[in-house]
């Protein structure tokens, strides 16, 4: 199961036991980082969070700012620096050793970028922008190209960007690995495209080979 299933899934059973929860994001990094923007930590109001977004020095402050969101019903953005903090005590390197923003969002705000984040692996786009003053606005891919040179680069990345006081998040599909070829050296790459959370396709003319036990989760084309 991809990342995104275990966190769409966690967010479908705190929804079925009538809790809320919140969304945090990794929106920009500034050095090292064990994760790219775009990650995402779910956290309900009561239970621990699901998800990663750091090698264990983001989640406690990660947790903290989603639970203030909950309380306050509005998005946070806050800027955590690593940058000068040292790892000689443990020397494991968990790639923190940067400036990183992150953004919370209230329980409605969640739920909307949920939705989109299942749209998105459906193969449709979403452009969420959030600003801080709590206004949260679908845009067009051409009306998030026209907010600067920043817009334009998260776009074409899929990232998440700070915009001033506002967030602009770009929840694209997965990428589309086809893989031609069904041969033994072909459910290896296929298992790491799915763990990757990107969509595989597999294409042969050999029945034989071509069978869904070999390559689960894939889309098979003969």
């Amino acid at each position: 199961m991809s990342e995104l299933d275990t966190i769409l899934d966690a967010a479908a059973g705190v929804t079925a036991r009538g809790e809320r929860f919140a969304l945090a994001t990794v929106v920009s990094v500034r050095g090292s980082s064990y994760r790219r923007p775009g990650a995402r930590l779910l956290v309900p109001e009561h239970g621990a969070p699901v998800g990663l977004i750091s090698g264990g020095c983001l989640e406690v402050e990660a947790a903290r700012l989603a639970r203030e969101a909950l309380k306050l019903d509005a998005p946070v953005l806050v800027t955590v620096d690593h940058s000068a903090e040292s790892d000689e005590l443990w020397g494991i390197g968990l790639g923190c050793r940067g400036v990183i923003d992150l953004l919370a969002e209230p329980p409605g705000m969640a739920a909307e970028t949920l939705d989109a984040l299942a749209a998105a692996r459906d193969g449709r786009a979403t452009y969420l922008l959030t600003g801080l003053d709590g206004e949260r606005r679908r845009l067009t891919a051409i009306e998030a190209d026209a907010l600067g040179e920043r817009a334009v680069l998260a776009v074409a990345h899929g990232r998440p960007t700070v915009l001033g006081d506002s967030v602009l998040d770009p929840i694209l599909p997965p990428l589309h690995l086809v893989v031609c070829g069904a041969g033994p050296d072909a459910p290896p790459l296929v298992g790491a495209g799915l763990r990757m959370g990107w969509r595989v396709s597999v294409v042969d003319p050999r029945r034989s080979l071509l069978r869904s036990e070999r390559f689960p989760g894939a889309t098979l084309h003969g």
